[in-house]
């Protein structure tokens, strides 16, 4: 059987390629679209906005503050979409607090000023569980 100089799995004469040598080839291909689907579910589960209590949003401010959060809660609660309207606004406020109040010696997230307004931001969040009166969080200066 003679080959064509540009590709030895090419027969120039009567005989053909057999499926076996393209298997491994396939098998990537399952796996890689198995792991692409994968994450695109994963990812639309995550993309949907979180359906956070007040009290449960207080008290992750609140652990936050005293540091008795969990490794990655304060990461999770600033990474993730709120579906209440009021509570995404605070969370986007605990989220600036890390630039508009900046840590003096570069470690932890803010300084105390900065704590101070996650402090009142978790009061306005009780007060808002309480009565229903969603607060104006504190006007940050730019």
């Amino acid at each position: 059987m003679r080959y064509h100089f540009a590709s030895r799995a090419t027969p120039l004469s009567g005989g053909s390629v057999g499926l076996h040598e393209h298997e491994g080839a396939v098998w990537w291909l399952i796996i890689g679209l198995v792991l692409v689907l994968a994450v695109i579910l994963l990812a639309s589960r995550r993309s949907k906005p979180l359906g956070k209590t007040p009290d449960e949003v207080a008290d992750q401010i609140e652990k936050f503050v005293e540091g008795s959060d969990g490794t990655y809660d304060w990461d999770d609660f600033t990474s993730f979409e709120l579906a209440d309207p009021y509570l995404e606004s605070v969370r986007q406020r605990c989220i600036d607090t890390n630039v508009r109040y900046p840590p003096r010696d570069g470690r932890g997230w803010c300084n105390e000023e900065g704590t101070s307004v996650l402090r009142q931001l978790a009061r306005d969040v009780r007060e808002y569980a309480r009565t229903g009166v969603r607060l104006q969080p504190p006007v940050q200066p730019n």
